[in-house]
């Protein structure tokens, strides 16, 4: 366990393969093997994981539900979506450990996501009588609450009811989320903004995600990027040249390589090669060595 929870998960495995064949008929036998299967899927051995958490799961007890809820996470991280999304389901609906089925529900939710199967996660979230919806009741806060209301939002939108999306993120307290899942809401109000045909609404929104992403270049590249792409839409491309160009320092390489080429295209649209020269030059000085 110390070796597990040091990061050492090589280790971790080889010792707890060790106990189970020493003491196969032990007390803590259904939790060495868990601990060890959660030992593999750190090192990325996830078929490796759901090979011994199946095998294992008969003699599991009362850790049943843990056994089932890192064989949807190995599915998952595995790239077995409709696997994960079948396993993280049946646990939300079934489980004996009401301690498993909130996350289940989200997990599937997010399976369900990666395979555009946006239908399935309003069934899912959207079930009176499911535990996400129980827990909106309870805890609205909850984080694992509002990484599922991000998710059914997202949903909402792809199937066009954005009025729908627009009221759950509406109902999400900004002061009780995590940076990054307030960025994710704001992110979402913008694109409904984008479909919806308010392009205005939507500019005023970018002002907001790059203040929440201030400490995060990924993001804050992102945010910018969407900046700039809907100044350029609204032909404004001045404003978006000088936005581009936010993107060349402290951003991602493909956002730095989406800045120098936006900013050389929109010179040729305005006819106006010599900033673009200017604006690359001064990019290429401090970052000879960039990709």
């Amino acid at each position: 366990i110390n070796a597990f929870q040091d990061g050492i998960y090589p280790r971790a495995e080889t010792e707890f393969a060790q106990f189970l064949q020493k003491y196969p008929q032990s007390t803590n036998a259904p939790e060495a093997a868990l601990m060890q299967a959660q030992a593999q899927f750190k090192q990325g051995k996830f078929p490796d994981s759901i090979a011994l958490l199946n095998e294992r799961k008969a003699k599991a007890g009362n850790l049943a539900g843990q056994y089932d809820y890192w064989t949807g996470e190995a599915q998952f991280a595995n790239g077995d979506f409709s696997g994960a999304a079948k396993t993280f389901a049946s646990l939300s609906r079934n489980a004996a450990d009401s301690s498993v089925k909130l996350p289940a529900a989200v997990e599937a939710a997010a399976a369900y996501d990666k395979l555009g199967n946006y239908s399935g996660i309003v069934a899912l979230l959207q079930d009176t009588n499911g535990v996400f919806q129980h827990t909106v009741q309870l805890d609205p806060d909850n984080e694992m609450v509002s990484s599922g209301r991000l998710l059914l939002a997202r949903a909402m939108s792809a199937l066009n009811d954005l009025e729908t999306s627009d009221s759950i993120l509406a109902s999400m307290n900004p002061q009780t989320l995590k940076p990054a899942q307030d960025w994710q809401r704001a992110y979402l109000l913008c694109q409904n903004k984008i479909a919806a045909g308010d392009l205005d609404g939507a500019l005023s929104i970018t002002t907001n995600l790059q203040q929440i992403a201030a400490k995060n270049d990924s993001l804050r590249g992102e945010s910018v990027a969407m900046r700039a792409a809907l100044l350029e839409k609204m032909n404004q491309f001045d404003a978006a040249n000088a936005a581009y160009q936010e993107n060349l320092t402290n951003a991602p390489p493909e956002r730095q390589r989406q800045a120098i080429l936006k900013i050389a295209e929109l010179a040729a649209v305005k006819n106006d090669r010599a900033d673009a020269e200017a604006s690359l030059e001064k990019f290429l000085a401090p970052f000879p060595d960039s990709s």
